[in-house]
């Protein structure tokens, strides 16, 4: 009951702030595109982290050389480029922890744990398979037949609820 406690939360906080409902966007996705979602949301925030983060130095190391902000040209827009950068960084975290949430309560409908973990270790821990095999002392090979199992599962629920 948590979950959608948190998913009506969340289904409001989208809506204040006119954002799209992952959870809403299951019905065009399929399982693996939905769960994979968060991988590709990650990504994106990292790199843009390092933009920012690269930014930064170099705002830094002119600054340095100069000696202030006002003997470096240009760094003014690079001072507001990085202001914008951090704010979109921030927002990014933000609708990645939503997702985060919105996959993690997904995963939890399942009604086998051994799905429930695999989906998990794959993807929201982002492990590969081989990985989840050695934590749960299964062969590869059953660990990709449960896998299977769970992103029938998670199909079925999914597109069943948002069709």
């Amino acid at each position: 009951m948590k979950c959608s406690r948190q998913a009506d939360s969340m289904q409001a906080w989208n809506q204040e702030e006119n954002r799209k409902d992952p959870v809403q966007q299951c019905g065009r996705l399929t399982a693996k595109e939905y769960l994979q979602q968060l991988y590709r949301a990650e990504v994106i925030l990292s790199q843009k982290v390092h933009e920012k983060e690269e930014l930064r130095a170099e705002i830094t190391r002119r600054m340095g050389k100069a000696g202030s902000i006002h003997g470096c040209p240009y760094s003014t827009g690079e001072v507001l480029q990085l202001i914008e950068l951090e704010a979109q960084v921030d927002r990014m975290a933000e609708e990645n922890a939503c997702l985060r949430h919105a996959v993690i309560c997904r995963i939890h409908e399942l009604q086998n744990a051994d799905r429930i973990k695999v989906l998990y270790k794959r993807y929201v821990r982002f492990e590969k398979f081989e990985q989840i095999a050695a934590d749960l002392h299964y062969s590869i090979r059953n660990i990709y037949t449960i896998h299977g199992q769970a992103l029938q599962e998670f199909q079925k629920k999914c597109m069943k609820e948002k069709s």
